[in-house]
């Protein structure tokens, strides 16, 4: 997760602050479905699906044409918006969760 942040040297240390925020990463998944409470992803390679637990999902995948089926309501940010930097996602991101009801990550 994050691979460019390498180049800045932070790609260790912003996953080991994730995890200890608690926040679990799903890698090599696809993104099949969100409802309220969990989503289905799918495993890239064996096809295998699983529901799991979600109050929050944020889906780092390739760019999406439409997400208004999948997320009713929700506040799109970074790519999902138009092409833009790292820096410029991060900020849309971080106003985005500080926006949320819990008042977001901090």
């Amino acid at each position: 997760v994050g691979t460019q942040l390498s180049m800045s040297g932070d790609l260790a240390p912003c996953n080991v602050r994730l995890l200890q925020a608690g926040v679990h990463l799903h890698k090599r998944v696809l993104l099949r479905r969100v409802r309220r409470g969990e989503c289905i992803i799918e495993d890239r390679y064996s096809g295998e699906h699983r529901e799991i637990a979600a109050d929050w999902v944020i889906d780092c995948g390739h760019r999406l044409a439409d997400l208004s089926d999948w997320f009713p309501g929700g506040v799109r940010v970074g790519d999902a918006v138009a092409p833009r930097t790292i820096y410029e996602a991060i900020l849309e991101g971080r106003r985005a969760a500080a926006a949320l009801p819990s008042g977001g990550a901090r």
